[in-house]
């Protein structure tokens, strides 16, 4: 009866919905960025749950909005119930991306992103685009992190030349310590024997 109970109790559904299919235009001017790339970095598990993000990177060819690098990274849900969309590795596509929270793209289901070869009429009306920047990385950390700066080498020259890996003590207390340990675990044994 239990259980039965349990099968009736509701259950909060989550799915993606999307307001309906937009036109190449409208799509174009809700992005913060467009641009067409080939997927060179993938996740290695692409799906996960409601919450999880999932990073791809992409070598870009050409762009139309949004000063992307040649190489940009998208986020998007690793889940597509929180409309989270899924690249392949190789495959180009034609991306509409949009600002995140945190200033770094993002690309979802319900964007008109989709493969290159498919995109005849965004490409006739984006026209031929331009170069991506050189030398730019697009990256939401990158430009919250300050430079890395390497620590110097530790000074070890007050040490004198020990040679690698740790040195142990040698001398005289290695053979009466052994011989210690050797007894005390003899005298264990025997008070354990007899309790």
């Amino acid at each position: 009866m239990l259980a039965g109970f349990a099968w009736w109790t509701p259950h909060i559904a989550q799915a993606c919905s999307c307001a309906g299919r937009q036109l190449p235009s409208e799509a174009a001017r809700q992005a913060d960025a467009i641009f067409e790339g080939r997927v060179v970095a993938a996740p290695a598990r692409r799906t996960g749950t409601y919450n999880e993000v999932a990073t791809y990177e992409f070598s870009v060819t050409r762009q139309w909005k949004g000063d992307v690098g040649q190489r940009v990274r998208i986020k998007t849900a690793k889940s597509s119930a929180a409309c989270g969309r899924r690249y392949y590795s190789g495959e180009v596509y034609l991306v509409y991306a949009s600002r995140g929270e945190d200033d770094g793209l993002r690309d979802n289901l319900c964007s008109r992103t989709r493969e290159s070869r498919a995109a005849a009429e965004d490409f006739a009306r984006l026209g031929p685009g331009k170069e991506p920047l050189r030398g730019k990385m697009q990256s939401s950390a990158q430009a919250l992190e300050p430079p890395r700066i390497p620590a110097p080498p530790p000074d070890m020259s007050g040490l004198g030349n020990q040679g690698k890996g740790c040195r142990v003590a040698t001398g005289d207390p290695g053979l009466p310590t052994l011989l210690g340990l050797l007894l005390a675990t003899i005298r264990r044994r025997r008070v354990r024997k007899y309790m």
